[in-house]
């Protein structure tokens, strides 16, 4: 694996997948979806493979999905959107 230093999978513990992990969360971070593929990607990689059944990574830091504040339009900004697209939906103003 490149991230250690080219050693071969077969030959790496098991908390050296966790410092994998944690670096793509902590250093490139990625998605929680990108670290579920690439955590699944190891696990058949050692398991199916490598054959080695009984691997048991430790904790590592999960990546969270980022919070995104909803879009909120002021009284102005309702108004010029009701006067310029209200024929939409025909809610022109009387």
């Amino acid at each position: 694996m490149r991230f250690h230093q080219k050693v071969h999978p077969s030959t790496l513990a098991d908390d050296s997948v966790a410092q994998f992990l944690e670096y793509l969360v902590v250093e490139r971070n990625v998605t929680p979806s990108t670290l579920i593929i690439a955590f699944n990607a190891l696990m058949y990689l050692f398991k199916q493979v490598l054959g080695r059944e009984g691997i048991q990574i430790p904790d590592y830091s999960r990546a969270r999905k980022a919070k995104k504040l909803p879009v909120v339009l002021s009284r102005t900004e309702v108004r010029q959107f009701v006067r310029h697209a209200g024929w939409l939906f025909d809610l022109r103003p009387a």
